[in-house]
């Protein structure tokens, strides 16, 4: 009997420790902080302007370069004597947090059409960009320009032809 006795007194006082052993419990306080920056903006100035080109029996690209430079799947294509050709490209402002990296996003492709009757759609397509890989913002500003091609097609009906196209960025 003074065995279970003492057995039990010793499961009671380990209880005892276990319960007086969870009610210790401390706290800690701990700062929170947030930084919010300025959102992206951005603006751009001119237009992507492929130049005046010629109807050919066949399709051909005219490719405009980051740097305002054509050039043509058929040189025939140019040949518009007299006639004045801009050849222009956007350039666009982004603003935004000092440093900080952002992405560029153009689209695939985009039409060009005009009011001339039967006249179909051409498609721009190959988008480029002159900000390199990982453009970041220098002292909150950054500028870049767009090229990209015009496919024009097989005796393509003559006018003027007009589309727009979205350049989205975000930061990284």
């Amino acid at each position: 009997k003074a065995i279970k006795f003492f057995a039990i007194a010793i499961l009671f006082s380990g209880v005892s420790v276990m319960s007086s052993a969870q009610n210790t419990a401390t706290s800690e306080s701990v700062d929170a902080a947030a930084n919010i920056i300025s959102p992206l903006a951005i603006t751009n100035t001119g237009s992507l302007n492929f130049g005046t080109l010629v109807s050919m029996a066949s399709s051909y690209t005219a490719t405009v370069g980051t740097d305002a430079n054509r050039t043509l799947s058929n040189e025939n294509a140019a040949k518009v004597g007299g006639i004045t050709s801009t050849v222009a490209v956007p350039t666009f402002n982004v603003t935004g947090d000092s440093n900080a990296k952002f992405a560029i996003t153009l689209p695939v492709s985009t039409s060009l059409t005009t009011t001339t009757a039967g006249a179909t759609a051409m498609t721009v397509d190959n988008f480029v960009h002159s900000a390199g890989t990982s453009p970041q913002l220098s002292s909150g500003a950054a500028s870049f320009k767009v090229g990209a091609r015009l496919n024009v097609g097989e005796a393509q009906k003559a006018g003027s032809y007009t589309g727009t196209f979205t350049v989205t960025v975000a930061y990284e």
